[in-house]
């Protein structure tokens, strides 16, 4: 799910959560992140909610073998791939 301001997205993850309650299903906030980017240097952190429960918002986390970053940073992809490399 995308969207383009922290507002936006919450809406949109109400709107998710309470559809799938009327469909007898629930979103775990426990296994949901949010992961937003930073475009500016001041952009502030935004909290977000399903049922009340705070959705993790991590720095980073893997994707299919990547690593994403929220300043799209290819640090961490580096390490990984360097520690990977030196353990051979």
């Amino acid at each position: 799910m995308t969207a383009y301001s922290a507002t936006s997205l919450q809406s949109d993850l109400d709107t998710l959560a309470t559809a799938y309650r009327r469909a007898g299903l629930v979103v775990s906030a426990k296994q949901t992140e949010v992961m937003f980017l930073i475009i500016h240097q001041d952009s502030s952190t935004s909290s977000f909610s399903v049922h009340e429960d705070f959705i993790l918002t991590p720095h980073e986390f893997t994707y299919l073998g990547s690593i994403l970053t929220n300043n799209c940073s290819l640090d961490s992809k580096a390490e990984a791939t360097s520690s990977f490399f030196a353990d051979c």
